[in-house]
């Protein structure tokens, strides 16, 4: 009962760093994976630098998804009119990234809209596969962002 309590208090004080605890089941069909607070890796430092070049951000330095990064993914959420929620899915980062939505960019191109994994704990390949190469919580997001954020395709698993 003690140990309940603590959680439920923790939550309350801290919110933010209780979204770090957030699985993800990218084989789900019901997942949309997204980046959130606490990951890591070359996703992360990638977006960063594309945080600071549009000014939500003022410094690259570092390489995890700190609270920092959080503010800054929510700013840019409220001014786009996407959905505040500090995490990136797939169209924050399409949008961020491309200045576009999803469904310009597969207008535009077709195959953009395929899907792969990236390690959010190192790593500088996207996979085909969720459990190619040992990841630990992979995250879903399109081919055309994993290449944005300069991830080579695995050769281990399928073509991506």
């Amino acid at each position: 009962m003690k140990r309940l309590l603590l959680g439920v208090l923790l939550l309350i004080l801290f919110p933010l760093q209780s979204l770090a605890l957030i699985e993800c089941d990218c084989n789900a069909d019901w997942c949309t994976c997204f980046i959130q607070l606490g990951d890591d890796g070359t996703p992360i430092k990638a977006i960063r630098e594309f945080l600071v070049q549009q000014e939500y951000l003022d410094s690259a330095r570092g390489g995890a998804f700190d609270r920092s990064v959080y503010e800054a993914v929510s700013r840019f959420q409220e001014e786009t009119g996407l959905k505040q929620t500090g995490m990136l899915d797939d169209e924050t980062l399409t949008r961020l990234i491309h200045g576009q939505s999803p469904e310009d960019m597969d207008a535009l191109n077709k195959e953009g809209g395929s899907m792969v994994y990236v390690p959010t704990d190192g790593g500088k390949k996207r996979h085909a596969n969720p459990r190619c190469s040992g990841m630990h919580d992979p995250r879903k997001v399109s081919v055309r962002n994993a290449e944005a954020m300069e991830m080579d395709a695995c050769k281990r698993c399928s073509p991506s």
